[in-house]
């Protein structure tokens, strides 16, 4: 499966490389690593993993994960796919979410709370939920 020609794989090779600040030809060097390559393969074409986390190497070189590390030294990206499923060709975007980790736990739960529960809360339905978030930050 060439990279350049797949919009699910340069999807995540072009997020990967902006986000890391990864340069082209260290991103090359993980492409030319069969094992490596087939791990990002496989996260598209079958179902057998939902994550596909990316982490660069003290030597500057991208490496993915089908878990979530523990600890974390520097940046890494994340791909989470909504199911166990093959991404489609068609609508991939939408049948994953993708993101980027940070080192620091406080700057990451700051970044869950801004992107994920804002929204969350700020829904029309879920008005109640906002009266009784005041009440305990409050008491």
């Amino acid at each position: 499966m060439a990279f350049d020609t797949d919009a699910r794989l340069q999807l995540i090779g072009s997020y990967t490389q902006k986000t890391l600040k990864i340069k082209n030809d260290k991103w090359a060097k993980l492409l030319s690593q069969d094992e490596q390559k087939q791990l990002i393969v496989d996260f598209v074409e079958k179902g057998d993993h939902v994550n596909l986390v990316m982490i660069v190497q003290p030597n500057g070189i991208p490496l993915p994960f089908y878990e979530f590390p523990s600890t974390l030294k520097g940046k890494a990206v994340y791909f989470v796919k909504k199911g166990k499923i093959p991404l489609s060709k068609g609508k991939f975007r939408s049948e994953m979410i993708y993101g980027d980790l940070s080192n620091s736990p406080l700057e990451q739960l700051s970044a869950l709370v801004d992107e994920v529960n804002f929204e969350f809360l700020f829904e029309e339905k879920r008005k109640n939920y906002r009266l009784r978030l005041c009440v305990d930050t409050t008491a």
